[in-house]
């Protein structure tokens, strides 16, 4: 009735390996890449400060999984913006292949439509989408300003982690965009961490993998860095990976892997505020 024993032989792996090929969702981001792309029944959690790419980043991806992944789908969900606001950006710079592959994208936006004002109101509308249509990936854009999270008391927004986590249980992966607290800017001291997201600390403890996006300034230059702060179960290239923005695709389309010291030596020359 309580069967305890683990499952491992040759034709038990062989089987599992078949079923996990067929639904890898593939990748050219390297920040997945770097260990094999998002992982379906995982939960990803990017955290990053105000005004530093979140949106950019979350394009990039969007175009990403259409581009490698005609054959899945992907539930973008916005709790910042309405629908018709994405669709205003979204619209402008992408390629025919990801215009030919958009009925595989459902948009849903908290500002957009009626879905009442609770937490519990969010979790059951978006549980009964998830159930209705199969999805290979949910990107949630933006979890600390959702109704889940925000205003929220302590108690409920570990609820609400703890659902989301339960969300992945559908044969799909789940990338939550996080932001930091208000305190944290550009010319901070220190590197950021999980520690930074705004709100209860339950959210970086739960999930699988774990990405910083870090910005900071060398004079008018923007650096910005994508450091996996956890990757559970998986070996990873780098830690470390620095991306830059492209104008024409509106993306974080050039990325390259860099080591430590490299990072450590650009985040000395930031710009720093003065208390003289």
């Amino acid at each position: 009735m309580f069967p305890l024993e683990i499952d491992i032989t040759k034709e038990n792996i062989e089987q599992r390996m078949a079923k996990r090929s067929k639904r890898d969702i593939l990748t050219g981001i390297k920040l997945f890449a770097n260990h094999n792309g998002l992982r379906k029944n995982k939960f990803h959690l990017l955290i990053a400060p105000t005004g530093v790419g979140k949106s950019t980043f979350v394009r990039t991806v969007l175009i990403d999984f259409i581009e490698n992944n005609p054959e899945m789908k992907v539930l973008l969900w916005l709790t910042e913006e309405t629908r018709e606001d994405f669709e205003d950006e979204f619209s402008f710079g992408i390629n025919e292949r990801v215009m030919s592959n958009l009925d595989n994208l459902s948009v849903i936006s908290e500002q957009s439509m009626t879905i009442g004002e609770s937490g519990d109101d969010v979790r059951k509308y978006v549980s009964e989408i998830v159930d209705h249509y199969d999805y290979d990936l949910i990107i949630m854009d933006n979890i600390t300003t959702s109704k889940l999270y925000l205003g929220a008391t302590p108690k409920e927004q570990e609820y609400s982690a703890s659902w989301l986590k339960s969300l992945c249980k559908n044969d799909l992966a789940l990338l939550g965009i996080a932001h930091t607290g208000g305190g944290v800017t550009e010319n901070g001291s220190k590197l950021l961490d999980e520690n930074d997201i705004r709100g209860n600390k339950t959210l970086p403890n739960l999930v699988e993998f774990l990405y910083i996006l870090q910005p900071f300034f060398v004079g008018n230059r923007l650096y910005q860095f994508l450091i996996t702060k956890k990757h559970r179960g998986q070996k990873i290239h780098s830690k470390y990976i620095g991306i830059k923005y492209d104008k024409e695709t509106s993306t974080f389309k050039e990325s390259a892997y860099v080591d430590f010291e490299e990072l450590k030596r650009a985040f000395k020359q930031r710009n720093q505020l003065s208390d003289k």
